[in-house]
């Protein structure tokens, strides 16, 4: 195995492991569940916190689409379809049970990788929802968020009401086992209809 599928190869089994054991999980535990000794492992990380930058690059980052803030700002569509859309493609990667368990492991365990990744990635998403609403209620006017901390307390409850909807589905579904519905189209489609009766009738 060359060098560069090696390093992969521990990234993607450290993702699996912590995704299983949570962050306290030892190296020592990972390498004896990889197969490997430690100084391999640290051959190709110094310490367990840049192997799980890596975790969070592989994990977090990489199936992230830069398209999708361009997509629901593209007001040539009806911003409900804008959004089922994006939910439709975002809902690829949370329902990955692995995904799922290390967000909320993360949490968790104090580490910051969730965070991060609410602030970086989807914090830049909630304003585009939010301005993309203002918009239509306000046409004319700039757009007033930049980041997520821009947003006032009811218009950020707004959004993660519409976000977390569709996040409790594959929650209840992968970590509880309980019953949700078969086609998580269907959540979709109810949780756009709620954030959109927030709008004129014409719009929603």
């Amino acid at each position: 195995m060359s060098a560069t599928n090696r390093r992969e190869a521990i990234i993607e089994g450290a993702e699996a492991f912590f995704a299983e054991q949570g962050f306290k999980g030892s190296t020592r535990e990972l390498c004896k569940g990889l197969g490997i000794s430690n100084a391999l492992l640290f051959k190709y990380f110094a310490n367990k916190d840049e192997l799980l930058e890596e975790v969070y690059r592989r994990h977090f980052l990489r199936r992230w689409k830069a398209s999708w803030l361009t997509e629901l700002e593209d007001r040539s569509k009806p911003l409900p379809d804008r959004l089922r859309q994006f939910y439709r493609e975002y809902s690829e990667i949370v329902s990955d049970p692995n995904w799922m368990r290390l967000n909320l492991l993360s949490g968790m365990a104090d580490i910051s990788l969730t965070r991060r990744y609410i602030t970086e990635s989807v914090g830049p998403i909630f304003c585009a929802i939010a301005n993309e609403r203002s918009a239509i209620l306000s046409p004319g006017a700039p757009a007033a968020y930049e980041n997520i901390d821009d947003l006032p307390e009811d218009e950020l409850e707004l959004v993660w009401h519409l976000h977390s909807t569709i996040i409790y589905y594959y929650i209840r579904k992968d970590i509880f086992g309980v019953r949700v519905s078969e086609d998580v189209d269907v959540a979709i489609d109810i949780a756009v209809a709620g954030f959109c009766a927030t709008l004129p009738e014409a719009v929603a």
